[in-house]
């Protein structure tokens, strides 16, 4: 079964510090593909009435990714239902993988993978989780990788590596708000994902939030010293950075979630 279309990518990454906007863009980038007439699932860890709300407003099919229910269809697909349901009821195993939050991502992964293998048409969208835990995760496949060394599961987690490491299946979006911090965090998460092995992992920065190019600045006649100070910090940014960052999206005014996703859409393309 083919896993491209059309060379189209079949798994992009959201991630980034806390409250950057990381959930927004990655909700504005699945509408935009849905909007291109493409099968998307959007992938997350939240499952608060909020984000089913809005998935179910833009149409667009979404999972709540949790780990005994994919462990489960993980084991199930190696054994049976009966071993799968012995094993994740036993309350030893789940309270010892609880204490490693990497077998739970690498179960997640590969969780994903195999939806995209089962439906060669999918372009997944992964709300992937914040900077640090990303790295937990793709750290723990080198690192169980080691420690398996061969058998069923080392062939799992070197397949996904391999997605993984593929430019033209995979991409990881990280968002960076345009200050100097933000944008340091994010330089030094992709430096840390493109050293994780040889076979660097496609990662890109981009600008939330900008003020710079604002709709609105532009019928600002003077402006307030706080914003002359931010608008000049990010230029500086841009400046320093503009080998790394070569996409930013403007700071919106709107307050309703949906009216912000309908801005935001059409610039995705700039990310895909």
């Amino acid at each position: 079964m083919p896993l491209y279309q059309d060379y189209q990518r079949r798994l992009y990454l959201f991630s980034g510090k806390g409250g950057v906007g990381k959930t927004t863009t990655s909700v504005a980038f699945a509408n935009y593909l849905k909007l291109k007439k493409q099968s998307v699932l959007y992938i997350t860890f939240d499952n608060t009435s909020s984000i089913a709300h809005l998935m179910n407003k833009l149409a667009i099919n979404y999972q709540e990714l949790n780990f005994f229910d994919n462990v489960a269809k993980y084991i199930e697909s190696k054994f049976n239902s009966i071993v799968a349901k012995t094993i994740t009821n036993n309350s030893f195993f789940r309270a010892t993988t609880n204490m490693i939050p990497g077998i739970q991502y690498i179960i997640h992964l590969g969780y994903i993978i195999k939806e995209l293998e089962e439906n060669p048409r999918l372009i997944a969208v992964f709300d992937a989780p914040s900077s640090g835990h990303l790295l937990v995760m793709l750290e723990s496949l080198n690192t169980f990788s080691g420690i398996f060394k061969s058998g069923i599961i080392f062939n799992d987690i070197i397949k996904v590596q391999n997605y993984l490491s593929d430019k033209s299946f995979t991409k990881i979006n990280l968002c960076s708000m345009p200050s100097y911090m933000s944008v340091n965090e994010a330089k030094d998460t992709k430096s840390k994902i493109e050293n994780l092995n040889s076979r660097n992992i496609d990662t890109n920065i981009f600008i939330n939030c900008s003020y710079l190019i604002m709709k609105e600045i532009k019928d600002i006649i003077a402006f307030p010293p706080f914003l002359t100070e931010k608008l000049k910090i990010e230029k500086d940014i841009l400046e320093m950075n503009k080998d790394f960052i070569k996409t930013s999206f403007p700071y919106i005014t709107e307050t309703n979630h949906s009216d912000l996703i309908d801005e935001l859409t059409p610039l995705m393309r700039s990310i895909e």
